[in-house]
């Protein structure tokens, strides 16, 4: 009986290790994942500044396309991260209870009591998931303003180019229709040119 008991402990004691060691691994890859997020989150926007200071505006919204896919993929990643320590966690809380039960102290329920007190909305799962939707959201908005000032600026290009090559003040030749002429056309000189000569 002595030997069964002590085996019990042995087996206990080795899946409470076990047990720990998977969820303090999760919980490292957590944090190291967090550290990569904010420093590729801080890279990503020092460069869609920098390349709106300059006048790059295509290259911001390059960039703020990048920052939505970097985001939406740390998303994916930090979910997967998060079931990991949750599998860990449940085998925590039943190696908790058994030897809470033998040593007759409830206290050592802890994963029980933090589930029972946490609330749904204060749970990292649900913060984490607002905090990458409102990032990825504003992102992929600052992508669209930089490609909109981007166009904007072409559009403005070209038409500015439209004014100085093709105002009728810059082209001394330029046909126009004649009332009296039978659809023929009349240069600003008066001669009558066919419709051909004008291209």
């Amino acid at each position: 009986m002595a030997d069964s008991s002590k085996d019990n402990a042995e087996l206990l004691s080795t899946a409470l290790g076990h047990t720990w060691a998977w969820y303090a691994q999760g919980m490292g890859h957590r944090l190291q994942m967090a550290s990569m997020f904010m420093l590729v989150v801080a890279a990503n926007i020092a460069g869609y500044i920098a390349s709106l200071q300059a006048h790059a505006d295509i290259i911001a919204g390059g960039v703020g396309i990048v920052a939505t896919v970097v985001v939406t993929v740390f998303a994916l990643l930090s979910g997967r991260a998060r079931e990991r320590v949750n599998i860990a966690a449940i085998s925590l809380q039943a190696i908790e209870d058994r030897i809470a039960d033998v040593l007759n102290l409830p206290e050592l329920r802890t994963v029980e009591r933090i589930n029972a007190t946490r609330s749904r909305w204060k749970s990292t799962a649900v913060r984490a998931n607002i905090m990458y939707s409102v990032l990825a959201a504003a992102f992929l908005s600052a992508s669209g303003y930089a490609f909109s000032i981007a166009l904007g600026l072409y559009q403005l290009q070209y038409a500015s180019f439209f004014r100085r090559n093709w105002h009728p003040s810059r082209m001394p030749h330029l046909c126009r229709f004649h009332a009296g002429t039978g659809g023929k056309l009349r240069s600003s000189a008066g001669h009558l040119r066919a419709p051909a000569d004008v291209l």
